[in-house]
């Protein structure tokens, strides 16, 4: 009797048990695949997303470089485009635990993660469908600038972050009404500007949806706590125009972007109608989860036709953002409307009169928060519920073309991003150099120059390793000019070594093939390259030697 009593119990647990496992993992096949298939896909979002950061980390690019060394150098109001909470955060890390690249990329590679994981929850408030879930879920989990920028120090993954936490808020708020929701988000809304600039264009809808909400269902003190945050909010961006964002010339930045990057119209004589180009730089907005396809590596089946096939599928996104718009508005989902459209028609507006950039950018890396889900309406169902071929858009769009078409795995930084291998370049040029020989001079670029201060001056490790014999043997100098032919020129006379002596002179140029080609050809007539060394196809080091006879000048 008591054998039988405890295998009655038994059962009973087991029962519990795999009641409680059905609950968690959904209570019908369908239901357990989808959750199974968004867990593989934070796992493998998680992975990219490690690797180059938990291990084989990458070293610090151009622009990370040269950011870090503003950071350590210059007072948090100088840092213009920087957002200031962002620096200050950062300044604060690394001053308590590193200032090595792990320490500078560590808020933007925990954003990134959490941006990942949140992902999931925003779906579920948003959807109805498995399909459109999954989709939403999977545009952010592989998107392979998201990825990237996680692992760069720069705020945009930060500001992904927080556009996707305050709307994830919105929404929690308007399912409850609760007051700790509210404070939840009017907490969050405040201070976000100091870290994203972008969530200006956020405001309107992270501000206005609650107070209506508020206003409808006669909360009388929730209404004055989201108009007292929005006047608080309201002066703190005040206070940032007046002390920072006014120092800005924003006609010369806007010819600056607009020429580098095409991120601003700039009217010429074979340029396109101002319509024409508005509605291209939208459209890749609208790409966005596409990106990864100009990566694309050919495969012998498409070699041929894989342009075309590229072009059908950004049409095929652009068609996913046009009818998640009309199924948004058809579906009555004005709120959701609201909260996903508005930012990027204010941010298009914003374009139009020349105050923001605009483009497959990442200063507009933020709308991903927006058009991922957009896209994933285009599959929402009235009826709440998961069937089997859920799982299809998200498999077809984004993960076959994934495990067909990927090179690298992101082993590098390549999606708005870029990677250098710094270090390498300057231990290279350290074993290059006769230990015996007297101090040579050793002209930089501007790129190079970057990695150097920061590697030599602050990277814990390098610094104190390397830096004391490369400062040995070398007398660096730095050659800052826009142009990089007239920079190229201008190093030469730089290391230029002295008539009739066996002095050695190094540069050290970051760029591309194109200009260390023009290198080899723009060399003195009274000088020769004795050795060239390429590290990694992005870094060329050149010694320079005097030609034996040859005139002085």
């Amino acid at each position: 009797m008591i054998e039988s009593g405890l295998s009655a119990t038994h059962a009973f647990a087991v029962r519990r048990a795999w009641d409680w496992a059905l609950e968690k993992w959904g209570a019908t096949g369908p239901e357990r695949l989808l959750r199974l298939m968004i867990a593989a896909l934070l796992l493998m979002g998680f992975w990219l997303r490690a690797r180059g950061y938990l291990y084989h980390t990458f070293p610090l690019w151009l622009d990370e470089a040269d950011w870090a060394v503003r950071l350590f150098e210059l007072p948090l109001r100088e840092h213009l485009i920087r957002p200031l909470g962002f620096m200050a955060l950062s300044k604060a890390l690394t001053a308590l635990f590193s200032r090595s690249e792990a320490g500078l990329r560590f808020i933007p590679w925990v954003s990134g993660v959490a941006a990942l994981f949140l992902t999931p929850l925003l779906a579920k408030r948003l959807f109805n469908s498995g399909a459109a879930r999954l989709l939403c879920v999977a545009a952010i989990a592989l998107e392979p600038a998201a990825i990237d920028l996680s692992k760069e120090f720069k705020p945009y993954s930060l500001g992904l972050l927080l556009h996707m936490s305050l709307l994830m808020l919105v929404l929690r708020y308007v399912a409850t009404g609760k007051t700790s929701d509210l404070a939840w988000l009017c907490a969050l809304a405040l201070p976000a500007v100091l870290f994203t600039q972008d969530i200006l264009f956020a405001y309107p809808a992270i501000f206005l949806t609650p107070a209506i909400e508020a206003l409808r269902a006669r909360r009388t003190r929730h209404l004055a706590i989201v108009v007292l945050t929005t006047l608080a909010t309201f002066a703190v961006v005040v206070l940032l125009y007046v002390f920072i964002w006014r120092q800005m010339n924003m006609k010369t930045e806007e010819t600056y972007w607009g020429n580098k990057y095409n991120t601003f119209y700039v009217a010429g004589p074979e340029q396109q109608s101002h319509w024409v180009w508005f509605y291209e730089r939208y459209r890749e907005l609208a790409d966005f989860p596409a990106l990864r396809a100009t990566h694309w590596r050919p495969i012998p089946m498409l070699k041929q036709s894989l342009s075309t096939v590229r072009e059908r599928y950004f049409d095929i996104w652009l068609a996913l953002h046009v009818i998640g718009v009309i199924t948004i508005f058809a579906r009555r989902r004005f709120r959701e409307g609201f909260l996903l459209c508005s930012p990027l028609w204010l941010l298009a507006f914003a374009n139009f009169l020349g105050l923001f950039p605009m483009a497959s950018f990442r200063a507009d890396f933020f709308v991903l928060a927006y058009i991922a889900p957009i896209a994933a309406f285009s599959f929402e169902r009235a009826k709440p519920g998961v069937l089997w071929l859920d799982q299809l858009p998200a498999l077809v769009l984004l993960t076959l073309p994934l495990f067909v078409f990927e090179r690298d795995w992101h082993s590098y930084k390549s999606y708005m991003a870029s990677w250098s291998q710094y270090p390498q370049m300057f231990e290279r040029v350290l074993e290059l150099r006769n230990p015996a020989a007297p101090r040579a001079p050793l002209a930089l670029d501007e790129r190079s120059c970057a990695g150097w201060n920061y590697y030599v001056k602050y990277q814990p490790d390098f610094s104190t390793r390397v830096a004391p014999e490369l400062l040995r043997h070398f007398a660096p100098s730095c050659v800052i000019e826009s142009d990089e032919r007239t920079g190229i020129r201008k190093m030469f006379s730089a290391v230029k070594p002295e008539a009739g002596s066996d002095a050695r002179g190094w540069l050290l140029i970051t760029s591309d093939n194109q200009i260390f080609r023009y290198a080899a050809r723009t060399i003195p007539a009274n000088l020769e390259i004795e050795r060239s060394v390429h590290v990694t196809g992005k870094h060329l080091i050149l010694e320079i030697v005097r030609k034996q006879g040859g005139p002085p000048h």
